[in-house]
């Protein structure tokens, strides 16, 4: 897909890839509209690419009228919408015998909820536009058990099933849909995971297989790529074994 003069929605784009990949697209001629909750750091961003090719729309993409606002401010701002970006996501560590609830929906709503209404927003305005993409930032963790982050895993695992049907079901109307696992990232994505015990994080991040020189900058060029190849899956680290149960 050509990135030039498309308008492009990235959620979670206050930091780490969302950010590298607003970043990107505008270098290669896109506008983009930037959404999460954080505005400070949308400002940020914003300043940094430039207001002419950027719009900050603030929101949580759980909330349907928030996703709806930024559909209408690509519409608005720069006459449609061409590409979504489903970045936004966040991880629960804790063991799922005894993880709260209350995290649990809170993962369940942002990793699987978000992205549905997310496109239900966007899909219609694509559909005017004659077609699109859909780009879904998966995980490596959807592909594998955790002891430690089953609710992420799991919310990952139900998205890349939603990527898949989705491609079933947009493929005869010219809108693709493109699943990434960007691999293991050094980035600030840990730091705003949402917590059961203090303990496990700390084991996390002790733990070397967690590590990476990897930044949100190559998978960002990646992505854009795969964009650019109309590719319907880019997975990093393919030389990690899977051991996804059946």
């Amino acid at each position: 897909m050509d990135l030039q003069n498309s308008v492009v929605l990235v959620t979670g784009a206050s930091g780490g890839i969302g950010e590298a990949l607003a970043r990107g697209v505008t270098q290669e001629g896109s506008r983009v509209v930037l959404f999460a909750r954080r505005e400070q750091e949308l400002r940020r961003v914003q300043e940094a690419i430039g207001a002419q090719q950027a719009e900050v729309v603030v929101g949580d993409v759980a909330n349907a009228a928030d996703l709806q606002r930024a559909v209408a401010a690509a519409v608005e701002r720069f006459g449609g919408l061409d590409i979504l970006v489903n970045n936004a996501g966040v991880a629960v560590i804790g063991r799922l015998t005894n993880v709260p609830v209350e995290l649990v929906e809170r993962g369940w709503r942002t990793n699987v909820l978000g992205p549905i209404l997310a496109v239900q927003a966007a899909v219609p305005v694509m559909r005017q536009r004659g077609g699109g993409m859909i780009v879904n930032i998966s995980s490596g963790m959807s592909l594998r058990p955790s002891a430690t982050m089953g609710v992420y895993s799991m919310t990952k695992a139900a998205f890349n099933l939603i990527s898949a049907s989705l491609r079933e079901e947009l493929r005869d109307e010219n809108i693709r849909v493109l699943t990434v696992f960007p691999g293991f990232l050094a980035n600030d994505f840990g730091r705003h995971s949402l917590a059961a015990d203090e303990e496990l994080v700390a084991l996390r991040r002790a733990t070397s297989w967690t590590r990476s020189s990897r930044t949100s900058e190559d998978a960002a060029r990646d992505i854009i790529a795969a964009i650019k190849a109309d590719a319907e899956v880019f997975r990093a680290n393919r030389e990690q074994p899977l051991t996804m149960p059946l």
